[in-house]
């Protein structure tokens, strides 16, 4: 993946020795044989305290910044490549990285929700038939996304990059850095909005994606209250833009989506000009945009689909992206919809629909807090409340600071219970299971419901 002397021409430091890469980490404890270690120093730690650890695990040699040169012992400084910065050095590989890979499609995939359920459908799908990179996990910051450049392999035919942020600014400097060839927006929703003026900055931010060198497609959600942003951004800056959604003015469209025998759900799409039929087991409009999203992809790589309907039919949500488990908990059968990930208010109201969808006895809902929303945050956790009611949830608890006012509000036939520590919680659910109970599970990711979830899921 890297000799000595691309990294030498780099890093601008000449290395003595020659070897090859084989990776690139900021990691001690995932270090293999053949390895780049870079040390970042973050807020709560400093990766070059971890230096020797990584040569002893492996590391073929390691970045670190000069001022620290001193403070390494017992180390041969022929395994240690000298720098000014070690953060800026990754951008510097990333950057390199990005410019050998001259016959590699770049994808970025950005928005409000879907981003790594996108990126990883479309991992499986391509895969079958190209050699395709994608991000691990969620490295989608001014970290990690550099990161996964670095270790792009140089035989890589398509390579996908999610980007996030919840900063103004963020977008642009991940653009700027990964040079995508295609952009996909996935919706525009007010995820971070405490952080922005309102949904139109996000908007503008998220649209940043088409401002590089190399981008010629924009693909953009036909849907979005912020689709003329979209189009207008995406024109001026792509030499090609096309939309996906239910609007029949759609490049992409689905035509009909039939909730159909034995829980499974219909769908037909038009994609151009060619329209196509699939069935698959994911309940919610939102999990159908997804799947349009990844045919509009293939549609415009021009790879042949017809023997992989199959395959797309099977596309599943990643764990706790939405995922469901039939699972025997606390001596009775019941369904998790685990979408403990992370939440905001478009991906909330996604996974109410898809529970709205199932057909059980009775509907749990547990529901925490939707953070970063600034001084709108209450207004959106009231909004919440008609979709729980339509979604017919028999029981509704909530965790946290801001969704006590969703417990509050909601009418008196619904049982209610506001929490603020997940162990009562829990306890209050497990004396409260019945047999054929469906238990949703959505909250932002430092709430900490993903440990309710894992509960559930361990006991079976």
């Amino acid at each position: 993946m890297w000799t000595s002397k691309e990294l030498s021409k780099v890093l601008n430091y000449k290395i003595n020795k020659d070897f090859i890469i084989d990776s690139v980490s900021i990691d001690s404890r995932t270090i293999k044989k053949k390895s780049l270690f870079i040390p970042i120093k973050g807020e709560k730690f400093n990766g070059h305290k971890f230096i020797s650890n990584a040569l002893k695990n492996g590391a073929e040699c390691s970045i670190i910044e000069k001022k620290y040169l001193n403070t390494i012992n017992n180390i041969n400084k022929d395994f240690l490549i000298p720098v000014s910065n070690s953060s800026d050095a990754l951008l510097k590989l990333a950057k390199f990285s990005r410019s050998r890979l001259k016959k590699t499609r770049m994808i970025c995939v950005t928005g409000s929700s879907g981003k790594t359920t996108i990126k990883e459908w479309l991992k499986r799908i391509i895969g079958i038939k190209k050699n395709i990179f994608v991000n691990p996990g969620n490295f989608n910051n001014e970290v990690g996304m550099p990161l996964s450049l670095c270790n792009i392999p140089k035989n890589a035919e398509i390579s996908v990059m999610e980007l996030g942020m919840n900063q103004p600014g963020e977008i642009e400097k991940l653009t700027n850095i990964a040079n995508p060839n295609i952009s996909i927006i996935t919706n525009i929703g007010p995820a971070h909005i405490g952080n922005f003026s309102d949904q139109s900055a996000i908007a503008y931010e998220k649209a940043s994606i088409f401002k590089n060198k190399f981008q010629n497609i924009g693909i953009i959600p036909r849907d979005s209250d912020c689709f003329n942003i979209l189009k207008k951004e995406s024109k001026e800056n792509s030499k090609n833009t096309f939309s996906f959604g239910y609007n029949k003015y759609s490049d992409f469209q689905i035509l009909k989506y039939i909730p159909y025998k034995n829980n499974r759900t219909k769908i037909c799409f038009r994609l151009l000009n060619q329209k196509i039929e699939i069935y698959t087991k994911n309940h919610g409009k939102h999990w159908a945009i997804n799947t349009l999203i990844i045919f509009s992809v293939l549609k415009l790589l021009e790879i042949n689909f017809e023997d992989m309907l199959e395959e797309i039919s099977l596309l599943s949500p990643e764990n706790g992206r939405g995922s469901i488990h039939n699972i025997f908990f606390k001596g009775k059968n019941i369904t998790l919809l685990d979408d403990s990930y992370n939440s905001n208010p478009l991906s909330l109201n996604a996974s109410l629909e898809t529970m709205k969808q199932l057909i059980n006895k009775r509907k749990i809902c547990i529901i925490g807090d939707m953070l970063e929303l600034g001084k709108k945050s209450e207004s959106f956790h009231r909004k919440v409340i008609n979709s729980i009611i339509s979604a017919r949830a028999d029981i509704v608890y909530t965790i946290g600071e801001h969704s006590e006012i969703i417990s509050k509000s909601l009418p008196k036939n619904i049982d209610t219970s506001h929490f603020k520590n997940l162990k009562i919680l829990y306890d209050k659910l497990s004396s409260n299971i019945n047999e054929g109970d469906l238990i949703m599970v959505k909250g932002s990711n430092s709430i900490g419901l993903n440990t309710i979830s894992k509960k559930i899921k361990e006991s079976f």
